[in-house]
């Protein structure tokens, strides 16, 4: 899966700067069912849980932009409106494998989907239904019946480049993996030997990642070796400059990412982020983004669309 949940601050310093997702959509090779996630309107709605990211292993997950890509939008749009009737900051849904059919009510975040019975949170209700629609067709405990069959992912949920990839780890407060060659065929064989690792049990769904032969696409992390070629990276609060937690050269086996992954983890902390507080700091300190296409999301209260900063 990419990103199990779409809960999280504005990546923008302000309400004229909504939330860029990655360009090119990173899915899961599982035929089941199809998650599209975006942000939702105010925090970490759905922390990390262990339940949704292993209910989310029959699924088809994607972790789509909002105001980066016309495409995507189109798609996103096809989903869900709200009263705007235009395409909003952020959208959740459960799609058939078509695409066509949705699951259940769509909307800005799974938490306006999935509100918690009497005697659950909402994360455990989303999980819960999850599991429900994967035992009904053909799914259980992560394993396919004789009526499916559960091809293993080949590659990375992976942004589209580094600075994307920064602003998005940030605002869904997660470490960034970047995997770095000096030329594409070295980046992807890279990618390749992460793979395997990155969804193993433990790992899956705990990191964002970037694949990269961009010349200058370690000058915002800091501590970077130059013989680093997989870079675990802590993000600050705007996403626009990163920390190295743990890195490795391009020899490094299987074992070895697997333990710098777990110790980047663990010493990884989430950071609380006020909306509003988050916001003003933002503007105060003259932090942009600028959107690929027009901002449409009327804006706090329906007070009228965003404008880009």
């Amino acid at each position: 899966m990419a990103r199990h949940v779409g809960g999280r601050t504005r990546r923008g310093p302000s309400y004229g700067a909504p939330d860029p997702a990655r360009r090119r959509g990173a899915t899961v090779s599982r035929r089941l069912r199809d998650v599209v996630t975006r942000q939702a309107d105010h925090g970490q709605e759905f922390p990390v849980r262990a339940d949704v990211i292993e209910a989310s292993s029959n699924f088809v997950s994607v972790r789509l932009m909002t105001y980066e890509s016309r495409a995507e939008a189109d798609f996103l749009k096809s989903v869900f409106t709200g009263g705007s009737g235009d395409l909003e900051n952020s959208t959740f849904a459960l799609l058939s494998p078509d695409g066509h059919e949705q699951l259940v009510r769509s909307g800005r975040s799974p938490s306006r989907t999935f509100r918690g019975a009497a005697d659950e949170q909402p994360g455990a209700e989303m999980a819960r239904k999850m599991n429900a629609i994967a035992k009904r067709d053909g799914f259980e405990d992560g394993k396919a019946t004789k009526s499916a069959k559960v091809k293993a992912p080949d590659g990375l949920p992976a942004i589209s480049d580094v600075r994307l990839a920064l602003n998005v780890a940030s605002c869904d407060s997660m470490p960034l993996v970047i995997v770095f060659g000096k030329t594409k065929n070295e980046a992807e064989a890279f990618e390749k030997k992460l793979t395997p690792v990155a969804w193993s049990d433990d790992l899956r769904g705990r990191f964002a990642y970037v694949v990269t032969a961009e010349k200058d696409a370690l000058a915002n992390v800091k501590g970077a070796q130059a013989t680093a070629r997989i870079l675990v990276v802590r993000p600050d609060v705007y996403g626009t400059q990163s920390k190295v937690l743990e890195q490795l050269p391009g020899d490094a086996d299987a074992k070895s990412i697997e333990t710098a992954l777990a110790k980047a983890l663990a010493a990884f902390t989430a950071e609380s982020k006020d909306p509003r507080q988050h916001v003003l700091k933002g503007c105060r300190e003259g932090i942009q983004w600028e959107t690929e296409i027009p901002v449409t999301d009327p804006g706090p209260k329906g007070k009228g669309k965003r404008s880009a900063r």
